[in-house]
């Protein structure tokens, strides 16, 4: 995948840069906006990004609302005293590849594609192991690493480049569910209150996943499947 084309101010920009950017600015905002903060995460299956800078997003809440390719989740970086709110910005993946090879054919291939829908559905079938095998603890969603793992305080988590509702989708397929206040919701429930759940998690410090714990629904013994 090639570099997005970008202009540093320093000389004209180029063809390429002129097609991009005049295809770009024929969209509506709250898209120009999201492909800037996510596009380069694609290279890993990843349509998504989360953002602490909500000013310029906060006014776009109308628009992202109604459009059917993009949307916007409030996120919360701490919890307590020290509470810290962002955003989760998110395009749906083969919409976002569309537009980006439509802006410039050089920047996203077909192959280049391909490769991050195959990514997404690599993690999608990891998670399924995870829970397979009756894992029970944090995991991170919606994660934008190259690898399947996170670090935060020396400790290591399980990551997958999944979003929420790929997470419910494969939680109800092998009985799991989140724990919310030490209760466990069942994905269904999970899935009818999505952007409260989400918001009662918390981003990673890096900003690389949201942390949600999962556990086994009572009589569900997935290690023995």
């Amino acid at each position: 995948m090639n570099n997005m084309p970008r202009n540093t101010g320093n000389t004209a920009m180029s063809a390429e840069e002129q097609r991009f950017s005049e295809y770009i600015d024929r969209l509506p905002e709250e898209e120009q906006l999201a492909i800037s903060l996510i596009s380069k995460n694609i290279v890993n299956g990843c349509s998504w990004e989360f953002t602490r800078d909500v000013t310029q997003l906060r006014r776009m809440e109308k628009g992202f609302a109604e459009n059917p390719n993009v949307s916007l989740t409030q996120v919360v970086y701490h919890h307590g005293q020290r509470n810290v709110s962002g955003y989760l910005v998110y395009m749906k993946l083969d919409y976002l590849l569309r537009q980006l090879h439509a802006a410039s054919p050089n920047l996203i291939t077909q192959e280049d594609a391909k490769r991050a829908s195959e990514r997404r559905q690599e993690a999608c079938m990891s998670l399924a192991r995870k829970m397979q095998k009756g894992y029970r603890g944090v995991i991170g969603i919606y994660c934008t690493n190259d690898s399947e793992n996170i670090t935060i305080s020396g400790k290591t988590y399980p990551a997958f480049a999944v979003t929420f509702a790929e997470f419910c989708q494969i939680a109800v397929k092998f009985g799991y569910g989140v724990v919310l206040s030490s209760a466990i919701a069942t994905a269904q429930q999970c899935m009818q209150n999505a952007a409260k759940v989400i918001s009662s998690c918390e981003v990673a410090p890096s900003s690389n996943a949201l942390l949600i714990e999962i556990a086994p629904l009572k009589g569900n013994n997935p290690g023995k499947r």
